[in-house]
């Protein structure tokens, strides 16, 4: 896993272990962390997935707060793009003079492609 555990000395004596389950996280070698067990494996997994969502948590809070502010990324055609969005997004800036707007032009599997890996927030196609 690439990642380093830094553990502080109060910490070095307690057992490594989820106290309510009674899991092992680490294996250890006299005072070494040797390696992560299976187990920890999945802790740490399961961990860095609760840490992420912490920080969606601040993100929607800080975008809630900030309301009009911001940016937004939006997928689309060149034929999308020259005909049917100019005035749509006239009309965006206009309410929403503070949010910068990110048109990134593809073909619709493109575009599908930037949703999938989320590079965009939204797209507008014929067909994705």
């Amino acid at each position: 896993m690439g990642a380093l555990f830094r553990i502080s000395q109060g910490a070095e004596a307690a057992p490594l272990a989820l106290r309510s389950a009674r899991v092992e996280i680490f294996v250890r070698r006299g005072r070494t962390l040797a390696r992560i067990t299976p187990a920890g494996e999945q802790v740490i997994e399961r961990a860095l997935k609760i840490l992420q969502e912490a920080q969606s948590i601040r993100d929607l809070s800080r975008e809630l707060r900030d309301e009009g502010k911001g940016s937004l990324s939006i997928g689309t055609t060149h034929t999308q793009a020259r005909y049917v969005l100019p005035d749509v997004i006239r009309e965006f800036h206009a309410r929403y003079p503070q949010v910068q707007l990110n048109l990134h032009q593809g073909t619709s599997e493109q575009i599908a492609e930037m949703v999938s890996e989320d590079r965009i927030d939204c797209a507008i196609a014929p067909y994705i």
